[in-house]
């Protein structure tokens, strides 16, 4: 074999060793956690009146969601109960807004006109009344807190969207 033959032939075998356990080390990392998409969730002050505004029109029950940026709890509840796709697939089915009250002073506003005190907290208005209903992501089990399951939570949605 001539040596440009022979170079080739290596860089060629070096090349697809490197595609080859570059695509298996992609396959072995583990994946970064799953994000929910709010894409069609309005945000913000500005948001939330446009949500309750179309929850009315409508007479779809409007979840508001309270959370910052630092919380470590809606972090968890974005990561592995809003991220789901039972959920995702739910939510489209009615009118949801995100609001972070320290994003400035209209959304702290808001969420003082809920007693908001932690985080994430949660609200539904019903689609059928004026009533506005506090809800929770957990469920207590042998005396601790446990995140609720898709079903469980929309469950939850449903009976305080429908009073």
């Amino acid at each position: 074999m001539h040596r440009p033959a022979v170079l080739l032939a290596v860089a060629g075998l070096s090349l697809s060793f490197v595609l080859a356990t570059t695509h298996a080390s992609a396959a072995a990392e583990p994946r970064g956690p799953r994000m929910p998409d709010f894409s069609s969730w309005s945000n913000g002050a500005d948001g939330y009146a446009e949500a309750l505004r179309r929850g009315e029109e409508q007479r779809k029950p409007v979840l508001v969601y309270f959370y910052t940026d630092w919380c470590g709890y809606c972090r968890q509840f974005e990561q592995q109960l809003l991220s789901e796709p039972e959920l995702d697939g739910y939510l489209d089915s009615i009118v949801t807004v995100r609001v972070n009250p320290e994003a400035g002073p209209d959304e702290a506003a808001v969420a003082r006109r809920y007693g908001v005190q932690s985080f994430p907290s949660l609200f539904v208005h019903s689609g059928e009344s004026p009533v506005v209903s506090q809800v929770d992501r957990v469920r207590i089990v042998d005396r601790r807190p446990v995140l609720m399951t898709p079903a469980q939570f929309i469950d939850v949605i449903k009976t305080a969207g429908a009073r």
